[in-house]
């Protein structure tokens, strides 16, 4: 392993000395780590001063539906060109040397140990929602652990469907059969339980052992969740299983075919060319495929930037048939859905707002009005910045909108909350999602770079925070003013308020960065 100590060594250092040589990013880093250690020390202080409102056992299926998002994506990468363990570095330099491949294979995996750490670091910041499952901050490192194991095991699975599929149609049907068979006799014991018994379900649910014997993802949430209750023998059990799992799928890579190289090498290669395209501004080429697309309508609509909003709505229908309704969409509903039945509380509606807003904070950077600003078209169009931006976004507020429906219509059906409650928690959403993306613009007009992504993430979050500040206190404020049952729906009508005011600001200081010719996505 000494090659490779001193490919990891180097690489290491060279980052290190590219940080010090920018001295404004390393002013950057040295806040980022402040940021991340002073969140810390607030979680380890405060994760045990807030009351217990759920039993520890309601986040097994919550728990059990975070991984399962992240087993639906290794499944779709082992589909198409698998998943990557290595850089082009590593290619270059590990692939054509004398070295064992067993070492460079177990090098690999050490380096996808520490990507997942970095992916999974935000649930050390969530002490304090998961304190009302009675989760304190070491329950939080179980999952944190838990977390990393299974990326880890799912990335290898990912590897694996690749290289039995690769080039072989039948066979991938055939996997996909079976990734979505194992969880069959759950989802059927599910839907029997909830139609005998109702609301009463959730208890016998919970603790089915048809729920911690689903293959991986069972296993993974069963284990974090029986060390954190203290069943040190069940925990150590399924997390053993899911080691064993990930241990058998490892061996196969090793003993299966003499050389495993080509079937991590396209996906090493095609995700260092699309970092390379986004660098130098190609989002095209970043975003470019060679799945076959199926043209079915050709064709614009509307006059001046209208045109935008129509061109994105083709596309989506290019991308899917079906077009919003994504198999990610779907499946993020189906969890919500399902989360509902384990929050009937008078605030079940308010906890899933937040878990939403949460998540369109990772998931907005991938917007079509972002990506817009990448190509020449909406420059040369003879309208006003403003009206640009605004059409370049329609389609993905049209998107917000319908999710807000499958995401919070259903849900509030479920839990029982009253139209107006329902419509001002949707309200409340979509609006948030509007000021994301005026966010975004105005990081690109200010700062030439996009903060919702990389380690700028960081610096993203509390940009958010800080522009909400001023709505959350406003709706604190009117629901401890107002009281009764309206207070809530008063309270999320501030917000939504502030929401809209603050957006629209926003895209109004951000209007010139259709004329910002220092963007380097430009500059090429």
């Amino acid at each position: 392993m000494s090659s490779h100590f001193y490919l990891f060594r180097t690489s290491l250092k060279n980052r290190i000395k590219a940080v010090i040589h920018k001295p404004a990013k390393l002013v950057l880093y040295l806040l980022v780590f402040a940021a991340i250690g002073g969140a810390l020390a607030t979680t380890l202080l405060g994760s045990g001063q807030m009351n217990h409102a759920y039993p520890t056992s309601y986040l097994l299926p919550i728990y059990f539906a975070f991984l399962l998002l992240f087993y639906g994506l290794a499944v779709q990468k082992g589909l198409s060109s698998g998943d990557t363990i290595f850089e082009m570095s590593d290619v270059n330099l590990l692939f054509v040397s004398p070295v064992n491949p067993r070492a460079t294979l177990l090098y690999g995996l050490i380096r996808m140990a520490g990507m997942s750490f970095f992916a999974g670091f935000f649930l050390l910041f969530q002490s304090s929602t998961l304190a009302s499952f009675g989760v304190g901050f070491d329950g939080v490192l179980i999952l944190f652990g838990a977390f990393i194991l299974a990326t880890i095991v799912f990335t290898l699975l990912s590897l694996v469907i690749y290289s039995v599929t690769n080039g072989r149609p039948r066979r991938k049907r055939t996997v996909r059969i079976l990734a979505v068979a194992v969880f069959v006799p759950l989802l059927i014991y599910t839907v029997f339980q909830i139609a005998a018994h109702g609301s009463m379900a959730t208890g016998i649910i919970i603790q089915s052992p048809l729920l911690a014997a689903t293959p991986l993802v069972g296993w993974a949430s069963a284990g974090a969740i029986a060390l954190i209750q203290g069943s040190m023998a069940a925990g150590l059990a399924w997390l053993g299983l899911l080691a064993a799992a990930g241990a058998v799928l490892f061996l196969y890579i090793l003993f299966s075919r003499s050389d495993y190289y080509e079937d991590v090498l396209v996906a090493t290669e095609t995700s260092f060319e699309r970092k390379r395209a986004a660098a130098e501004g190609d989002v095209q080429a970043a975003g470019s495929t060679t799945a076959k697309v199926k043209v079915t309508k050709t064709g614009l609509s509307g006059l001046g930037p209208q045109v935008l909003f129509y061109k994105h709505m083709r596309e989506t229908f290019r991308k899917n048939r079906f077009g919003f309704f994504s198999l990610y969409m779907l499946v993020a509903a189906v969890i919500i859905i399902t989360v509902s039945f384990f929050l009937r509380d008078s605030l079940g509606l308010l906890t899933l707002v937040q878990i939403l807003m949460w998540m369109q904070v990772f998931m907005i950077g991938t917007g079509r009005g972002l990506m817009e600003l990448y190509s020449h078209y909406i420059y040369m169009i003879p309208a006003s910045p403003f009206q640009k931006l605004i059409w370049s976004n329609m389609e993905m507020m049209l998107k917000i909108v319908v999710e807000s429906v499958l995401f919070l219509g259903i849900p509030a059906f479920i839990l029982g909350s009253s139209p107006a409650l329902t419509f001002i928690s949707m309200l409340a959403y979509i609006l948030f999602s509007l000021l994301l993306l005026a966010i975004n613009f105005l990081s690109l007009r200010w700062t030439q770079a996009n903060l919702s992504q990389g380690l700028l993430l960081i610096v993203y979050f509390f940009v958010v925070i800080l522009f909400m500040i001023p709505g959350l206190a406003a709706a604190m404020a009117v629901f401890y003013l107002v009281g009764g049952p309206a207070a809530m729906v008063i309270a999320l009508g501030a917000l939504s308020a502030w929401e809209l005011a603050a957006a629209l600001i926003c895209f109004v200081l951000s209007r010139q960065v259709l004329h910002n010719c220092d963007m380097p996505t430009v500059k090429k």
